[in-house]
């Protein structure tokens, strides 16, 4: 286990909206590298089941190159009155660790008309199904046809919502 580092990252919440946040990172003179991530809270306790090495390794895991100055982290596509987790983690200049994982915020309630979806299936053989998807007041879009088995898979270690936005197909009216 590395030590302890005494150096620190200010994480600020600068701004949230419905669907979006800005995280403000900025490290301590002597931290030499840091990578940040953040995750629903959903996503962020399951896999805080396995460990908080696990949580550490999805913060690492999530950049090639680290971070060394402040940073301003614009997230959008995030999903309405959801909390998530801020997570923040690197090295000193005595390639001593600090880890920070204590800062979460909520996105705000949707606002404006209320989306509707209606599907209709119109065939399905051996090989194919065909649908039709009707949508109104809806300004992003994204759809996942997968076997119950598949997304039960996905299920284990993502929430519905992050597992169709990382896997949806992205439709346009």
């Amino acid at each position: 286990k590395a030590p302890e580092s005494e150096g620190k990252i200010a994480i600020e919440i600068t701004a949230v909206s419905s669907v979006s946040a800005s995280i403000r990172f900025t490290p301590d003179a002597q931290i030499t590298e840091y990578y940040y991530t953040v995750l629903t809270k959903k996503d962020y306790k399951q896999i805080l089941d396995e460990g908080l090495e696990s949580v550490k390794a999805a913060a690492y895991m999530t950049y090639e190159n680290p971070e060394s100055s402040q940073v301003t982290y614009d997230l959008t596509d995030l999903v309405p009155n959801t909390e998530y987790v801020i997570m923040a983690g690197g090295f000193d200049d005595n390639e001593a660790e600090f880890f920070d994982h204590s800062h979460t915020f909520k996105t705000e309630a949707p606002s404006g008309p209320v989306s509707e979806i209606t599907i209709e299936k119109t065939g399905i053989t051996a090989n194919a199904a065909d649908f039709n998807v009707k949508v109104t007041n809806c300004s992003d879009l994204r759809i996942v046809c997968a076997t119950k088995k598949a997304v039960d898979d996905v299920l284990v270690y993502h929430s519905l919502e992050t597992a169709i936005y990382q896997n949806g197909i992205f439709c346009e009216a």
